[in-house]
């Protein structure tokens, strides 16, 4: 199955377009364990969220699901909240289903929800909040945007498989089909009788 992320600067590989929150997070290199190079660092407010798909990228009434990879300074995270923002044409957020989270300190761990898409959007990003930056600061990457019902593993166009689909870094980006290679056939010769 040919797989699609949405998001647009999935991994800040170039710089920190679309990604936001409380405050604009500075582009740092990714603590070890990231598997990719660039991260969002906030050390400011309490939430933050990722960039965005294209206008006309959601469709309504069809399922999204979305994540990231965060990783906090100083202590566990006990009662984190996602929100999937939905967007409008104009890139007004509305609707905010959500979802709790918790997460250990100083470990690289996947958040996610999945939520249908309303009336109305066209557009669609991930909250994460209340991780209080200003004592915990974060690191943030990796989001996946992808119209499935159930979180898969994550990809961008810098994947085995991957591509980019406009600017490398800063556009959406396709996984190609990873069906498994048809078993090769084997005879078993069985002799009888005598040589």
């Amino acid at each position: 199955m040919v797989r699609h992320n949405l998001c647009l600067n999935p991994c800040l590989s170039n710089d920190v377009a679309g990604w936001g929150g409380g405050s604009t997070p500075t582009r740092v290199a990714s603590p070890a364990g990231f598997d990719r190079p660039y991260a969002a660092e906030y050390t400011t407010n309490s939430y933050a969220f990722t960039a965005a798909t294209a206008n006309g990228a959601v469709v309504e009434g069809l399922t999204y699901t979305l994540s990231a990879y965060v990783r906090t300074s100083t202590f566990s995270v006990n009662s984190g909240t996602l929100y999937v923002e939905w967007l409008t044409e104009s890139g007004t957020g509305f609707g905010y289903p959500s979802s709790g989270f918790t997460m250990p300190a100083q470990t690289i761990t996947r958040v996610g929800m999945t939520a249908t898409a309303p009336a109305n959007a066209v557009a669609v990003r991930l909250i994460i909040d209340a991780i209080n930056f200003p004592i915990n600061p974060s690191v943030i990457t990796k989001a996946l945007t992808e119209q499935v019902g159930a979180l898969d593993e994550y990809f961008d166009g810098d994947s085995v498989g991957g591509s980019w689909d406009g600017t490398p870094g800063n556009s959406s980006s396709t996984l190609a089909d990873t069906a498994p290679a048809a078993a090769i056939p084997h005879v078993i010769s069985q002799y009888s009788g005598y040589f």
